[in-house]
């Protein structure tokens, strides 16, 4: 799975998670590791991704490094869009 299949995915999920919270929580759910994981994981399976494709795009996921400012710099990006 390419890497702007899973970033359009999550930011989808970031813009429904923007209609029922707010941007302060989204941020505290995306800095936590396992849960914000857990949280990619979830909309992949959603949308119908399943097998050895979740499984390398979850490999894709853990494998980036990304720091906390990294990370609140995306989700500001994709509140603001």
């Amino acid at each position: 799975m390419e890497w702007v299949t899973i970033v359009t995915m999550v930011i989808k999920m970031i813009q429904k998670c923007r209609e029922e919270r707010d941007a302060a929580l989204i941020t505290a759910d995306a800095l936590n590791r396992p849960l914000g994981r857990w949280m990619i994981r979830a909309h992949l399976k959603d949308n119908g991704i399943r097998g050895r494709t979740l499984a390398g795009a979850m490999r894709q996921v853990r494998a980036k490094p990304m720091s906390e400012k990294d990370i609140e710099v995306f989700i500001e990006n994709a509140l603001a869009g």
